[in-house]
């Protein structure tokens, strides 16, 4: 019921004892084609049983071997690290697209290679998932534009065909832990999720509406699924290289009325917009879009 697993028909146990008793049963009386049919039940049988494909609204870490897709790049191409558990090895799919959780940009193919673009841009690529071709159990070719993603050391390559083995052989797994960035110090943060995230005795989660010239924040039970929420640290949280891990689980928590807005993937603000920062104390100010830098 999830990546890296098949699904079978109910009865497969059956229909496979039944040919299995065929086989230890052959004798004088069987005819050649009595054999040819139980070969076609075998080959159906076998054809039913499918590797299952990521499903949209999902969070997916993707890897070969030891090396997992990052949302770093390297020499312009999008890098392959070991490391596994943090923000920059998660990807959000979204039935069509890869998204990199940790930079809000998509997997995209442009005239050059495999490599991150932003919303609006013409090379964010669909990408199609299939059960390896050469028969690795449980492991999938990922292509997209008519290239296939490719392996290599430091950096993911494209392939024109899936025939390179192992080095088209990737494995996807679910996240059932969502890193989120939280900075110890400052103990507040803002979030957009998709899934609804438990909150773990970590931080305690907040949406909000405008009261007059007032903010009033409401606590909430959980993350709930595409609302924007203020996190507070909690005292003597445990935060691992400035993330706490939050666990995704099913949507239990709607909210009618918030004034907070959020985004999953990475798109450009209007003057008008606020946003948490810490300037003079942890608030919410409006958001510069025109400066410069000396």
């Amino acid at each position: 019921n999830g990546v890296g697993q098949y699904t079978a028909p109910a009865d497969i146990e059956e229909r496979f004892a039944e040919i299995i008793a065929f086989c230890e049963g052959i004798g004088a009386g069987t005819t050649p084609d009595m054999i040819a049919e139980k070969m076609s039940e075998l080959e159906a049988l076998i054809a039913s049983v499918q590797l299952n494909m990521p499903v949209a609204g999902k969070f997916y870490r993707i890897h070969n071997d030891n090396k997992y897709i990052t949302s770093g790049v390297t020499g312009g191409r999008i890098a392959l690290s070991e490391t596994n558990n943090d923000a920059a090895s998660v990807y959000y799919y979204d039935g069509s697209h890869l998204l990199a959780y940790g930079t809000g940009l998509y997997i995209g193919l442009n005239a050059s290679d495999w490599t991150f673009e932003a919303v609006g841009s013409n090379d964010i690529s669909a990408i199609e998932f299939i059960a390896a071709a050469n028969g690795a159990v449980a492991k999938y070719n990922i292509k997209s534009g008519g290239r296939w993603l490719h392996r290599t050391d430091d950096y993911v390559n494209r392939c024109s065909s899936n025939t390179c083995g192992n080095a088209h052989n990737w494995t996807i797994e679910d996240v059932t832990w969502l890193p989120v960035a939280m900075n110890k110090e400052v103990g507040y943060a803002t979030l957009y999720s998709p899934v609804e995230l438990g909150l773990n005795n970590r931080v305690k989660a907040y949406t909000g509406k405008i009261a007059g010239d007032v903010f009033k924040m409401e606590e909430q039970t959980a993350v709930p699924a595409n609302t924007g929420v203020v996190l507070e640290l909690i005292p003597d949280a445990e935060v691992v290289d400035n993330y706490v891990y939050l666990p995704v689980q099913d949507a239990t928590v709607t909210v009618s009325e918030n004034e907070l807005k959020g985004t999953l993937a990475d798109e450009y603000i209007s003057e008008s917009s606020y946003v948490l920062s810490n300037k003079e104390g942890i608030g919410f100010y409006q958001a510069m879009l025109n400066f410069t830098v000396a």
